[in-house]
């Protein structure tokens, strides 16, 4: 993969949701994304933009302020922020020398809908990486028709077990909004995530311990996304008092007592898995709630 140097340059300005890194690319106009298929990019979902480093330039935070994550060969570098868990830049060797890939979806302002999607294998690419087994208990709950599905973050440090029907074109769940659901939102965008909604009981996670929580806005919501490689698992409600349901805003009250029976889970955590084919509906959370300020 290389970048592209011939057309004229932009100005582009990327940032974990957070706001503790952000930096600036100088860089040709993104009309088109790379799209890897291997396991880390599938569970982060990467859309990847080549450039050399001498094209980005930080302007808040540092290097040294985020996680990196190495595995394999450690050929590659893996950037995230610590404190919310969005991965921003890759960094890596080319035959022509030190590259970095921006995660296109940090960068503000940028529909990525509408970007040419270029896929680039990698599925196939040696060494394979090795699917941590499940060994906790299986959620309780009895579904006619339903199969268990496992899933991890991608060091395998974090393992969980989904009860559920089958996860396919038809698949309708139990979504306040779509049965699966790319939401649009600042968070869920940088994130990449493809979300389905069951309930609670569904869920078994084991090694909660190595995960981090991420809240924000009317911190209702957890993100836990995994302390060692980043790659975000789902969401949890937080168990709120009534005195507490009392302060939210109406709003938050209202999406709270429509929601907080649900964990839901990312489908790109899941192993053995694909997204092909499935009816993913694009949902415009960024039209709800307080809008928010790019840093």
């Amino acid at each position: 993969m290389s970048s592209e140097t011939e057309a004229p340059s932009k100005t582009y300005r990327g940032n974990c949701h957070c706001g503790a890194f952000v930096y600036e690319a100088n860089i040709p106009e993104i009309k088109s994304v790379k799209q890897c298929g291997c396991s880390i990019c599938f569970k982060k979902g990467y859309l990847h933009n080549i450039v050399p480093p001498s094209a980005v330039n930080v302007v808040k935070g540092g290097w040294d302020d985020l996680t990196v994550y190495q595995f394999g060969p450690k050929k590659r570098s893996h950037l995230f922020c610590p404190k919310c868990g969005v991965a921003v830049i890759i960094k890596g060797d080319a035959p022509s020398g030190p590259i970095y890939s921006l995660n296109v979806r940090c960068i503000q302002g940028l529909d990525t809908s509408v970007l040419e999607k270029l896929p680039v294998g990698g599925a196939d690419v040696e060494p394979q990486r090795s699917i941590p087994v499940y060994s906790g208990p299986e959620p309780a709950v009895q579904i006619k028709g339903s199969k268990e599905y496992h899933g991890s973050c991608h060091c395998g440090e974090v393992t969980f077990a989904l009860r559920s029907k089958t996860i396919d074109k038809n698949y309708e769940g139990l979504g306040p909004v779509a049965g699966i659901a790319e939401c649009a939102c600042s968070s869920c965008s940088r994130y990449g995530v493809v979300w389905i909604y069951p309930n609670k009981e569904q869920v078994v996670v084991q090694g909660a311990d190595s995960t981090s929580i991420y809240n924000f806005a009317s911190g209702v919501v957890d993100k836990t996304f995994c302390k060692k490689c980043g790659v975000l698992v789902g969401n949890k409600f937080k168990d709120l008092s009534q005195e507490q349901i009392d302060q939210l805003s109406e709003m938050a009250k209202g999406f709270y007592s429509r929601a907080n029976h649900l964990h839901p889970v990312n489908l790109r955590a899941l192993d053995n898995f694909t997204l092909d084919e499935l009816d993913i509906r694009l949902v415009p959370g960024d039209k709800f709630g307080v809008p928010y300020i790019n840093p």
